[in-house]
């Protein structure tokens, strides 16, 4: 009956050996790794960043952006793993970096009236600022005749445009200095 089974007995006898000695060699492969504190790295630029990780054998991968006007483009928002957390070399480090508070272009609202000119901006994310009324000739009343800043600047989101507005023509006695 040994003889029967002898050779089937030692075959597994040597599979799991040979699970063991693969298993013994993979853990001392991966836990030779040194252990390394992750660095914070929020508000810092990416380039800081991968300074600061190079040393310590961590990787760095930008997962996403996103609007945040409370750091300038580039700077880093949030990183996982969290900062202060022991991993080994060789992890990598996520981000999520910063573009800066939303900008916008301003429209051109030239010759539009008041009421379609709010509505634009407010669909902008925009507020109407400061309110000038001069006479002309060219624009009829309540048209709008310039924007500060002006058409195509760059404002942040929630900014304020200010507007010239006309009056109409002038009165009769008014001399106006042609554009």
């Amino acid at each position: 009956m040994i003889r029967k089974w002898g050779p089937y007995v030692l075959l597994v006898l040597m599979v799991i050996a040979s699970y063991l000695v693969f298993d013994w060699a993979v853990g001392a492969v991966i836990h030779s790794r040194k252990v390394v504190l992750v660095p914070d790295l929020s508000s810092k630029a990416v380039n800081e960043a991968l300074n600061l990780l190079s040393p310590l054998g961590l990787g760095l991968e930008k997962e996403g952006e996103q609007f945040d006007k409370r750091f300038p483009a580039g700077a880093i928002l949030h990183q996982t793993p969290a900062p202060g957390m022991p991993v080994r070399e060789g992890r990598i480090i996520r981000v999520t970096v910063s573009q800066g508070g939303e900008t916008l272009f301003v429209p051109n609202l030239v010759g539009q009236p008041l009421r379609n000119t709010q509505t634009s901006l407010q669909n902008l994310g925009l507020s109407v600022g400061e309110i000038e009324r001069r006479p002309s000739l060219k624009f009829e009343k309540d048209q709008v005749m310039m924007t500060d800043p002006p058409t195509g600047a760059i404002v942040s989101k929630n900014g304020l445009v200010n507007l010239v507005l006309s009056e109409g023509p002038p009165a009769a006695d008014v001399l106006l200095i042609p554009d």
